[in-house]
């Protein structure tokens, strides 16, 4: 639902989004939660700028208003 959600939303121009499908990746998922200090969930939004984590959201606040919030922070 979340995903649907943000594929039929305007996402801003200035960000790259990128979907990993836990499932067949858990290693890699793991190691992102990790690396960024994010509390694993799913579905999940990380915005990352500079290489951190700006903002995380998960289930029904996975909104694109709120990721494009965070889309100029710098």
């Amino acid at each position: 639902m979340a995903k649907h959600r943000l594929e039929k939303a305007f996402a801003p121009g200035e960000m790259d989004f990128y979907y990993l499908d836990i499932l067949k990746h858990r290693n890699l998922s793991n190691h992102i939660a990790s690396d960024l200090d994010v509390w694993h969930e799913s579905p999940q939004i990380i915005v990352i700028k500079n290489e951190e984590s700006v903002y995380d959201e998960s289930h029904s606040g996975i909104r694109m208003e709120y990721i494009s919030a965070h889309a100029s922070v710098s």
